[in-house]
């Protein structure tokens, strides 16, 4: 399977809702974040995070996103979405 299609699987994977969900409240404002994967390049955890949050039809379309790089981790860069 090419890489474009791995993450184009992954998005649509993302955009049906099959996540893992953790709740964070701070004091009255809270604050939703989801895991969105794993990938290789930041280039393609960026893409895959303003394709999933630019999409009208994904239920995660306006959140914030950023893709953290964790040396303990393979691959390296975590998507993590936010609301």
């Amino acid at each position: 399977m090419s890489k474009f299609r791995k993450s184009a699987a992954l998005t649509g994977a993302l955009a049906a809702g099959v996540l893992a969900v953790s709740v964070a409240t701070t004091g009255i404002a809270s604050a939703t974040t989801v895991s969105g994967g794993w990938y290789s390049t930041s280039g393609a955890c960026n893409q895959a995070g303003k394709n999933i949050t630019s999409n009208p039809s994904s239920p995660y379309e306006g959140w914030s996103w950023s893709c953290p790089y964790v040396s303990s981790h393979t691959p390296h860069y975590h998507l993590v979405l936010s609301s």
